[in-house]
């Protein structure tokens, strides 16, 4: 009889404790109607406004009230203390800031959701995993931005645009898949992503933009393939690791300071297509130690405004391009750079006079000329405060 009481009494507590724990868990489930606010749009279906709380893990619904969901509303979820969050193939839309700053969110899974506009899942600090299980045509600008516990993303197939700055700083995200079906990598897409080790790029795309992967420290290799035919300004900026770039044969086009301070490139193979290498592309790449310009690029040479390549002396203009031993170069005129040769310019107007003095001073280095720099400088008296010497 003893026995009996003890086995009960222990029973009792392990039920209670267990009751206990059941209570203290976050609460989930499929969510029904009571916990969204909703509007009814023009062609009879619910965007939700307002996520009210009440749960951690959320099923959004297929349908409220008997209205198909296709959107998720600006701000609907900003800030909520979701863990998990799946979203039904119902939705086409998410809007802007729906699930900002959902600290502590872990999980997302997608079987719809059209388009993801802008900010949508950004400073998602706790974002470990993102499904895409259905059709996504866009990302906006900064969709992903700031996930920093991120560090795998496999863009879907029938992705055709992405947003600027779309995984920006996601420091964690070591991976990355695009589809055949994007043709543009935006203005620093993946910018800041530090641990990214393996991205692959696919056929189909056209285009790596502006910053696309710029500081990007752990990148060691990138692909490129036969589809790409042109990488934009400080492309690969500060990729401390990167050492081998598979270029593909059909660039015609390299933005300035595409490869800026990639201190471990060691060898690249320019394409013969190559018509354009934009200044400082390579710049700071202290292991390159050779490179091939192919016969198609024309190399311009910007005027400095120390010694060297003033265009004042016409003997040093002669000499540097007499033993440059190549068709396809030229000058870069820098009306700034040319200006600062002299400390006595005090107006614009003499500083006019003195380009065209100059220009007119070149002879047949004139032709040279294929580009013009734009600026104004007077910063003569700077000059010399600074270095205590005289105009010449």
């Amino acid at each position: 009889m003893m026995k009996s009481r003890l086995s009960f009494r222990f029973f009792a507590v392990v039920l209670l404790a267990a009751l206990l724990c059941l209570y203290a868990l976050p609460a989930l489930g499929a969510a029904g109607a009571e916990y969204f606010s909703y509007t009814v749009l023009d062609n009879g279906t619910a965007r939700i406004t307002e996520f009210k709380g009440g749960l951690n893990w959320v099923d959004i619904p297929e349908t409220i009230d008997g209205y198909a969901v296709t959107e998720i509303g600006y701000d609907a979820f900003r800030g909520s203390p979701l863990y998990t969050v799946n979203i039904p193939s119902t939705v086409t839309s998410i809007l802007d800031y729906a699930f900002q700053a959902c600290y502590n969110l872990e999980s997302v899974v997608l079987h719809g959701a059209g388009s993801i506009s802008a900010y949508a899942f950004s400073d998602c600090t706790s974002l470990t995993s993102v499904t895409f299980d259905g059709a996504i045509s866009s990302l906006g600008s900064y969709a992903f931005e700031g996930c920093t516990s991120l560090t795998e993303i496999v863009l879907p197939e029938g992705l055709t645009s992405m947003g600027e700055n779309c995984f920006w700083g996601c420091s964690a995200l070591e991976s990355v898949s695009l589809p055949s079906t994007l043709s543009e990598i935006p203005y620093a897409a993946f910018g800041a992503c530090k641990a990214l080790t393996d991205v692959t790029i696919p056929e189909g795309v056209v285009s790596v933009g502006k910053y696309a992967f710029g500081t990007c420290e752990s990148l060691e290799s990138i692909y490129l393939p036969d589809s790409v035919t042109s990488i934009g300004s400080v492309a690969f900026q500060w990729c401390y690791a990167l050492r081998s770039v598979r270029m593909s044969p059909n660039v015609t086009s390299i933005g300035d300071n595409a490869f800026v301070s990639c201190k471990n490139l060691a060898d690249i193979e320019l394409p013969a297509g190559l018509t354009t290498i934009e200044q400082g592309t390579f710049n700071g790449c202290a292991s390159l130690a050779h490179i091939e310009i192919p016969d198609g690029v024309t190399v311009l040479f910007e005027n400095l405004w120390w010694n060297g390549l003033t265009l004042l002396e016409p003997r040093i203009t002669d000499r540097l391009f007499s033993g440059i031993g190549r068709d396809g170069v030229g000058i870069m005129l820098d009306t700034g750079h040319l200006m600062n040769c002299r400390w006595d310019l005090h107006s614009e107007a003499e500083a006019v006079a003195f380009l065209r003095r100059t220009v007119a001073g070149m002879g047949a280095h004139r032709s040279l000329v294929k580009g013009v720099h734009l600026s104004c400088s007077l910063s003569g008296e700077y000059q010399k405060s600074c270095l205590g010497a005289g105009s010449d």
